[in-house]
């Protein structure tokens, strides 16, 4: 079903070039797209050409875009503030503006009726980029200094920026290739921050700054070996201790720095060795460490503040296998842990006193309770979140004393939301030996009678998990009669460790099989007409689904599949490329003969074959640091040429932005705007 009668896709070369390696070699007609410098004339004219055919795709539906564009914007708060946040002095907070894609960033003295003071306009520092991302906004421990991260090309390269708060003015130096992250050490006048490889995006060395001094004098003070860690810096509670995190896919390693000593060798802590994952915090009085090792669910260790160094950690909470410890805090008089049970966010709370326990969890399938922002936290009253499928999330206020909550912030939508309108299923799928599980939204008036359009979307991968979280554009489908349907496919983390190792490296091809089983079992259920189905999933989801319709490319009347990861072999094949060596662990290494082979025989690039395959929109980034845009530029070339199906092929670019897309609360609805037409007319709801 095309949008326009008789239209044609761009033609694209076919340049055989032979990729040989230590245990194959491969044919890619396609290889020339690859352009590291994003100049190169042909590859730039051959992008624009598939923006141009994308652009007339879409030209018949120019109307009724308009209109869910508009019917998108009109769900924007226009004005909205968010709750105060007290850092030291004062109280820091954000304002959206009418008419502004990015926030004003405000403090005020929390003690009195001070006047109120602007930190950082977020609208002003964004001109000229379509992809600004604010990375940090930290005021220093005197609350004087203002540090700040900035991406402005969305490859995720930040630059750090100074402001002295005090006059009023951004200091002098500027440091490029940093990371998003930054820490302040005790003094105010020095910061730690992680450089950043702006080839590889490897970001494997910390190094210290000293106001007023240019960014060549930094100081190193730390460079990890292993090219398959990703640092980042932070504090702990206490702010007594500046922390250095070194994560790969399924182990890690902490480093502390005194912040009153910030030049001091970084130390190790905890079980470094046996390749465990490891989270720090302490509380002032006690060091609390987040474990893995031993415990694949994690247990939570403590030894006191004062005797670290001994290395004599005792069980706080001990290993469940049927939980998940995802976060924790340490307060004075308890400890509050985030949990995973049966797939679902909750709290519980352990009073450090007596060890009396309570669990603050709705095994409902439909909403998480977890820990907000609590840099400062009050020791009886904590800022929760409380996120559903189906309506706004909330702030909420919990007081220790008693469990009660009460309100604090509502996430603001500008048209009224009931969720009774709504309803949420949670079922589970049978896929080989396990059960996946799924949650469906849908419109109360939505049929299960096998006659609803489907949206099905999935990600499966790094352990994360597809948790309750209300999206308002999410109306515009299921205010239409789409079903929208989430598949926690294996890869992901919704049941811990095993889940995700399930969908990993050698076990990777257990995610698409769970993808299309679902797909399956909605249809033969009554959840969707089998021929009315688009799958979806974006960069690792991306990969999902083009494995998915390898296996199956008859099961979808549609893909989209935004900034997808799927010409695998090549990138994990080549480690100047951008995070390849930190993916090993999650794709596999190819420079081994047993890897090599099991991503062969699952790459979507390379598996691509003559078949019916559904209608595709792809999309990329120019800039994306992340998955490079020839890998969806290769992808639709190739399989648009084997595609026996008639079905359009097609690929959206975006030359101003990166792997998250265009930025900005309004801006970012035209893209929105542009994956549900594609999927309403697919659909054939238009």
């Amino acid at each position: 079903m095309s949008a326009t009668r008789g239209w044609r896709p761009p033609a694209v070369a076919i340049k055989p070039e032979t990729l040989v390696s230590e245990h194959g070699s491969r044919t890619d007609d396609y290889a020339w797209l690859r352009d590291d410098s994003r100049r190169q004339r042909a590859v730039l004219a051959q992008l624009r050409r598939e923006e141009q055919a994308t652009e007339a795709w879409f030209a018949p539906l120019r109307s009724q875009m308009k209109a869910l564009h508009e019917e998108l914007r009109s769900r924007v708060v226009d004005q909205d503030q968010s709750v105060p946040l007290r850092r030291g002095d004062f109280e820091y907070y954000w304002r959206e503006l009418p008419g502004k894609d990015h926030p004003l960033y405000l403090r005020r003295h929390w003690r009195s009726d001070g006047a109120e003071e602007r930190l950082l306009d977020a609208q002003r520092r964004a001109a000229g980029s379509e992809a600004y991302t604010l990375g940090e906004l930290l005021p220093s421990p005197d609350g004087r200094y203002l540090a700040v991260t900035e991406d402005r090309s969305g490859d995720g390269v930040y630059t750090l920026a100074i402001k002295d708060l005090r006059r009023q003015r951004w200091l002098a130096e500027r440091i490029d290739s940093v990371d998003a992250g930054v820490v302040w050490a005790a003094d105010s006048r020095q910061l730690l921050y992680v450089h950043k490889d702006p080839g590889t995006l490897a970001a494997l060395e910390v190094r210290i700054h000293r106001l007023g001094e240019a960014a060549d004098a930094d100081r190193q003070i730390y460079r990890e070996a292993d090219s398959a860690y990703y640092l980042s810096v932070g504090s702990a509670h206490s702010e007594r201790t500046l922390i250095i995190h070194a994560e790969a896919t399924r182990r890690t390693k902490v480093l502390l720095i005194p912040a009153d000593d910030p030049l001091r060798t970084p130390r190790p802590v905890g079980a470094e060795g046996d390749r465990a994952r490891l989270y720090y915090d302490d509380d002032g009085r006690d060091a609390w460490l987040l474990s893995d090792h031993q415990a694949p669910n994690f247990q939570l260790l403590r030894t006191p503040l004062a005797e670290i160094g001994a290395g004599r950690w005792e069980t706080a909470v001990a290993h469940d296998e049927a939980v998940v410890i995802e976060d924790f805090l340490p307060l004075p008089e308890a400890l509050v842990l985030v949990e995973r049970r049966n797939c679902q966010l909750g709290l519980r709370i352990i009073d450090r006193a007596s060890g009396e326990q309570r669990l603050l969890f709705h095994d409902d399938g439909i909403s998480a309770l977890t820990l907000g922002d609590n840099p400062e936290p009050d020791p009886r009253q904590l800022q929760v979140r409380r996120d559903y499928w189906q309506q706004p999330g909330e702030l909420l206020a919990l007081d220790l004393a008693d469990d009660s909550m009460h309100l604090l912030k509502r996430d603001a939508v500008a048209v009224a939301v009931d969720g009774s309108d709504y309803r949420v299923d949670r079922l589970e799928v049978t896929s080989g030996s396990v059960r996946v599980p799924v949650t469906i939204l849908r419109h109360r008036d939505t049929p299960t009678d096998g006659s609803a359009p489907l949206w099905l979307y999935g990600y499966g991968a790094y352990g994360e998990s597809l948790d309750p979280e209300f999206d308002p554009d999410r109306l515009s489908l299921l205010d239409r009669g789409v079903v929208m349907a989430y598949a926690h496919v294996r890869g992901g983390g919704e049941r811990g460790a095993q889940w995700h190792d399930q969908g990993r490296a050698g076990n990777k091809a257990n995610s698409f099989v769970d993808f299309v089983a679902v797909a399956d079992h909605l249809a033969a259920a009554g959840y969707a007409a089998p021929e009315r189905m688009v799958a979806v999933g974006g960069s690792a989801g991306g990969l999902l689904v083009a494995a998915a319709l390898n296996l199956r490319p008859e099961r979808f009347r549609a893909a989209l599949l935004q900034v997808p990861f799927v010409d695998v072999l090549s990138t994990m094949l080549d480690p100047q490329l951008p995070l390849t060596t930190l993916e090993y662990e999650e794709w596999g290494d190819p420079r081994s003969a047993d890897d090599y082979q099991a991503i062969s025989a699952w790459s979507p690039y390379d598996n691509l074959r003559p078949a019916n395959y559904p209608a595709v929109l792809a999309t990329a980034g120019l800039y994306d640091g992340q998955v490079s845009y020839w890998e969806p530029a290769k992808y639709v070339a190739r399989l648009r040429r084997l595609s026996n199906s008639g079905q359009p092929v097609m690929l959206k670019v975006d030359f101003g932005a990166g792997h998250q897309g265009v930025s900005g609360r309004y801006s970012a609805l035209g893209e929105v705007a542009i994956s549900y037409s594609f999927a309403l007319k697919q659909l054939g709801v238009w």
